[in-house]
């Protein structure tokens, strides 16, 4: 098994690691950045061109993720409803599954009905706390976590 942190070891916000084991990818969170360059992110940076963003390190170069790759990650895990852990789902390619809770679903939708982020589909697998699921050969065991977001869940993998 094999782990990459591309964003969240050093600095707080923009979420997003993946694991891989044998022919299986998983990421945890695709969350956009609150700080680049160690100063806090201009919103309208978030507005430019997807090239743009992966030459500044906002999108991390990570193959088979994004709309324009041919999809090779099985499925991201979202631990809760806040950009700097869900904002980069509206680059990722349609068929990959996002795995969230209801909560976290509902609220994401509701960030996109009052404009808070923008609109787009979400490829979404709910699954219920406590529950154990399976994502490639990943087994995965939601937790409800404390958290000022609602429905927050921590992952045993």
């Amino acid at each position: 098994m094999n782990a990459v942190i591309y964003r969240g070891a050093k600095e707080i916000g923009g979420t997003l690691i993946e694991i891989q084991s044998g022919n299986s990818r998983i990421l945890l969170d695709a969350g956009y950045p609150l700080f680049l360059n160690g100063k806090p992110i201009d919103d309208n940076i978030a507005k430019l061109p997807h090239e743009k963003l992966l030459e500044m390190g906002v999108l991390p170069s990570i193959s088979g993720l994004y709309k324009w790759d041919t999809p090779s990650v099985d499925g991201i895990l979202i631990s809760h409803s806040h950009l700097d852990h869900y904002g980069l789902l509206k680059y990722v390619h349609p068929d990959i599954p996002v795995y969230l809770s209801s909560g976290a679903k509902t609220l994401i939708e509701l960030s996109q009905t009052f404009k808070i982020c923008e609109q787009y589909p979400i490829n979404s697998r709910l699954f219920n706390m406590y529950e154990p699921f399976n994502v490639g050969c990943f087994s995965v065991k939601p937790y409800l976590m404390d958290h000022s977001a609602f429905d927050a869940a921590a992952f045993e993998i």
